[in-house]
């Protein structure tokens, strides 16, 4: 009798820790522009930060739409820094987002498509 209760506690055991390995906690954040560029497009950033559960490292993607068009997408580090690369109507694009200060609260993005900057972006938290 007390086999069976320690082997049906160790199979409740395993499917509990298999459920919560599954599960992740997932928040979005959007674009405030703080600086203005080219006003030739209407720029629109989003980062969506996923956390696995048991690991506390962030999982940052991020993508970057002109006029309502997602025209690059790609990861960031878990401190919300790093530079992505990609081509739009026969320009370069780059976006570089990163920490302006150790303590910002909030990371900042820099779109350049060519050699026209279209914008400084701060990174902030959708509320639902």
């Amino acid at each position: 009798m007390n086999s069976t209760k320690n082997t049906i506690g160790f199979v409740f055991l395993a499917f509990a820790i298999i459920g919560m390995s599954g599960c992740a906690a997932k928040y979005n954040f959007h674009s405030v522009q703080t600086e203005q560029g080219s006003s030739e497009y209407k720029v629109e950033i989003k980062m969506e930060k996923r956390f696995k559960t048991l690991n506390p490292t962030a999982f940052n993607t991020i993508s970057v739409y002109f006029n309502d068009k997602k025209v690059l997408k790609g990861p960031l580090d878990a401190t919300e820094t790093g530079s992505l690369e990609g081509v739009f109507d026969s320009k370069k694009l780059e976006l570089e987002c990163g920490r302006e200060e150790m303590f910002d609260a909030h990371s900042r993005c820099i779109v350049h498509l060519g050699n026209v900057k279209l914008g400084k972006y701060e990174i902030v938290q959708t509320v639902k």
